[in-house]
């Protein structure tokens, strides 16, 4: 189980949402930040991508994160959140 821990950034993100995004979408906005914060407390590795700089993302519709997992995966800093529509593929 891990600490997560939502930046002050990452808050912003959030709140910023509610102004910018179109108000259908709000209750699921909320949703997806409590299943973020779950699905990081319970297994930040299992339900996330690795990324450059030892950095991670995991994504719960329409939201996308931006995390950092210490190495001994205790803690989670959720650094940036952004509003997504659709899960894009790699090439």
């Amino acid at each position: 189980m891990s600490f997560v821990f939502w930046e002050d950034s990452a808050v912003e993100d959030v709140d910023n949402m509610q102004t910018t995004v179109n108000p259908q979408y709000h209750a699921a906005i909320g949703t997806a930040v409590a299943e973020i914060h779950d699905k990081l407390t319970r297994d930040p590795v299992g339900f996330s991508e690795s990324r450059a700089g030892g950095f991670r993302i995991i994504m719960e519709l329409p939201l996308a994160a931006w995390f950092w997992l210490s190495a001994d995966g205790g803690r989670v800093n959720v650094l940036h959140v952004w509003f997504v529509t659709r899960r894009f593929r790699s090439p």
